[in-house]
């Protein structure tokens, strides 16, 4: 039980990080094909039905109960290919900068805008590689998120 607890745990930080973005960004996006290889694996090879779940089943507990359960019921421990993946995406998660694991509110590429650009009351962080406006930018009240949101 002890294993299918922190697998459960390994594909939502993965779900998680391949929503955001982060595991295409890393290892020339290898731990996204990873994650997708390992997904397919488990839906193919071993019915696993419940990942669909795994999206949202970071702020979910009834999710994970449900992903958890179902990996329980399947003999995936002994699946050594399986296991060989995700040890490879454990690594690749380890190797992602700590910058790409937060979560922004705002997390975009550019921003630009022909007047001013403010960012008033943001909970959960503002987050761009650049912000090209032709009047003010502003930042004022940028909050980390809080636990639970």
């Amino acid at each position: 039980m002890e294993f299918i607890s922190g697998f459960t745990a390994l594909l939502i930080a993965g779900a998680t990080l391949s929503a955001k973005g982060a595991l295409s960004e890393v290892a020339k996006g290898a731990g996204k094909d990873i994650f997708e290889t390992i997904k397919e694996r488990l839906s193919s090879m071993h019915g696993v039905k419940s990942l669909e779940l795994l999206e949202n089943a970071e702020e979910n507990e009834a999710f994970k109960s449900a992903i958890s359960s179902d990996l329980s019921d399947k003999d995936i421990a002994e699946d050594t290919r399986l296991i060989e993946l995700a040890s490879q995406l454990q690594e690749i998660i380890r190797s992602i900068p700590q910058d790409q694991l937060s979560t922004y509110a705002v997390n975009v590429d550019i921003i630009e805008s022909g007047k001013n650009v403010s960012f008033n009351f943001v909970e959960g962080g503002v987050r761009s590689k650049k912000i090209d406006a032709k009047g003010d930018v502003s930042f004022t009240n940028i909050v980390k998120a809080s636990k639970g949101n």
